[in-house]
C-alpha cells in the first residue's frame, strides 16, 4: 500500500469517526433522543460504511455507541 493511499484511507476513517460523533451528539444532546434510539441510528450509520470498505478489499469492523458506554465509537480497518 502506498504512503499516499494509506494517508487518504486514514483521513477517511477519521472523517467517519467524526460523522459518528456528530450523529451521537445531535441525537442525544440536541434532540434529546432516547439512548436506545441513538444506539440504533448509530448502528445503522456504521453499517453503511461496511460495504464500501469491504468492497475495496479491507476487513472493516466498527463498534458503535451503546447505552451506558462512554465516548462514541471505535472503527477498525485491516487488510483482508
Amino acid at each position: 500500500m502506498s504512503a499516499r493511499y494509506r494517508r487518504d484511507l486514514v483521513a477517511q476513517m477519521k472523517n467517519r469517526a467524526l460523522i459518528y460523533m456528530e450523529i451521537y451528539d445531535v441525537l442525544r444532546k440536541q434532540l434529546g433522543a432516547p439512548p436506545r434510539k441513538v444506539a440504533t441510528l448509530c448502528r445503522i450509520a456504521g453499517a453503511v460504511d461496511k460495504g464500501p470498505f469491504e468492497g475495496a478489499g479491507f476487513a472493516f469492523r466498527n463498534r458503535t455507541w451503546k447505552p451506558g458506554a462512554k465516548g462514541c465509537c471505535f472503527l477498525s480497518i485491516r487488510r483482508a
